[in-house]
């Protein structure tokens, strides 16, 4: 078997994101999720997960230091993305888009724009819902 794409080297980064966007069980659901891969993963130093947050950061920056349920977890491989500080353009594009959504479809239409939330350093990334 032969192709022609080439596979990513061993010591390559996994970039990983979810929408945590909506109730903090979002967020919950999202660390028990990571708890989970960090279990299983054979080399979790090189998962880098992004949260896509409709919070500010730093208000979630801090409760990552201080509350009981983020210890333990990998903080310095955690980024997080507000969806608050986007682009003024991929915001006109997400209320464009969102306008004709129902019930909770305003909230997955920021997959399809990941890539303009995500910084350009994340050239690949598995998008995992936490349900």
């Amino acid at each position: 078997l032969s192709s022609d794409v080439a596979s990513p080297p061993l010591n390559s980064r996994i970039d990983v994101c979810f929408l945590a966007l909506g109730p903090p069980s979002q967020i919950e659901y999202t660390i028990s999720i990571i708890r989970n891969i960090e279990a299983q993963a054979v080399r979790r130093t090189l998962v880098r997960y992004h949260l896509v947050v409709d919070q500010r950061p730093e208000t979630l920056q801090v409760e990552m230091r201080s509350r009981r349920v983020w210890r333990e977890m990998p903080i310095d491989r955690i980024a997080l993305h507000s969806v608050r500080v986007i682009s003024p353009s991929a915001l006109a594009l997400y209320r464009r888009l969102s306008a004709t959504a129902t019930g909770p479809g305003p909230i997955y239409l920021y997959k399809p724009l990941l890539h303009l939330v995500l910084p350009l350093s994340v050239r690949h990334v598995i998008v995992l819902d936490t349900d």
